[in-house]
């Protein structure tokens, strides 16, 4: 057994598995793991047979675990606790102080066998566009969102962020801040900062970011599960689909947790 970068064929075996499992994995996303973040992804070969996938994202002072998939007919195994020690493993290595995932009520038993805990719940909230609306927000630089992820971060997570700007608007109110992701398939209001969650600010980022949407495209939201924040998302013609867990291993108490509202990504980047 090996654990290599995945080949192009890799990727189509993993596009199949994702699928099957119902994952909504954005085009997007595998393209920065082909690119930038190509080795941030792993997969476990039996020769030249794939046996699963993982990617283990490395930041300055976080990493992310996600994408972690075995197909049905190889599970029970071990694949799936190989590629996750090796993901942990290697972010140690890499000088990681906090290892963070999101966990199905399923996998979360496992994951706490390996000193993760859960600190929160991840709900998603998607909306499907109907039609245009008017743009009225100003939309804002690239330089406050990044800001804004540092402060809740304690470091530069530019390495996810900046690749995304090119088809991004930012939109802010007050401290609060959004990331309007607008890809082919998908478009993600995330990640989404306020320090104060004041509820005049996050109305006003959210209608921002509504107002910019292109119509016929999903749009979701990985939600900090925040009362407030759920009300406000519902009212505007979001609906929420599911839950999972937000789960950490190491040292986190120098994130400002409060200040999120929303990630970056459907769970496995942050």
């Amino acid at each position: 057994m090996q654990l290599v970068r995945p080949t192009v064929n890799d990727w189509n075996l993993f596009n199949r598995w994702a699928k099957a499992e119902g994952w909504s994995v954005p085009a997007y996303e595998l393209d920065l793991y082909r690119g930038e973040l190509a080795d941030d992804a792993l997969v476990l070969k039996d020769g030249d047979a794939c046996c699963g996938f993982v990617t283990a994202v490395a930041y300055e002072k976080s990493g992310w675990i996600g994408n972690l998939v075995v197909p049905e007919h190889l599970r029970g195994k071990g694949y799936g606790r190989e590629l996750f020690e090796q993901s942990i493993k290697g972010l140690e290595q890499r000088g990681i102080d906090s290892i963070w995932l999101t966990a199905s009520e399923m996998g979360q038993p496992l994951y706490q066998q390996y000193g993760f805990e859960a600190i929160g719940t991840i709900e998603r909230f998607v909306l499907m566009p109907k039609t245009a609306a008017e743009k009225t927000a100003t939309t804002q630089p690239i330089e406050k969102l990044l800001a804004a992820d540092a402060a809740c971060w304690d470091e530069s997570r530019a390495a996810l962020l900046s690749p995304l700007s090119g088809q991004s608007c930012v939109f802010a109110s007050g401290d609060s801040c959004a990331l309007l992701q607008q890809h082919t398939d998908f478009q993600i209001i995330g990640p989404w900062y306020s320090p104060a969650r004041s509820s005049d600010e996050l109305s006003e980022v959210l209608q921002g970011c509504l107002a910019h949407l292109k119509p016929g495209i999903k749009t979701v939201i990985d939600m900090v599960q925040d009362q407030m924040v759920g009300d406000l998302l519902q009212t505007t013609g979001f609906t929420a689909t599911g839950t999972n867990r937000l789960m950490v291993k190491g040292c986190h108490d120098h994130i400002d947790h409060g200040s999120l509202v929303s990630l970056a990504s459907l769970g496995s980047m942050g």
